[in-house]
């Protein structure tokens, strides 16, 4: 689906996936997908670049801490 490596996490107990891009360079955006991957949506959540340290997902939570 992407032509980089990026980490895939199922969120919402399947019903969202979210995908970020391995690269020690800062991110501008996202990609989110809530049809299981089927169509993935680009998401900037600011206008500056952000390092991504790691990801983090709860077993059994709802959430995603990046």
């Amino acid at each position: 689906i992407f032509d980089e490596e990026y980490s895939v996490l199922y969120l919402d107990q399947g019903g969202a996936l979210v995908a970020i891009r391995h690269t020690p360079l800062p991110i501008r955006h996202l990609w989110l997908s809530f049809d299981e991957g089927r169509v993935w949506n680009k998401y900037s959540f600011t206008s500056s670049p952000l390092f991504v340290d790691g990801v983090l997902g709860e077993p059994g939570e709802e959430t995603l801490i990046m």
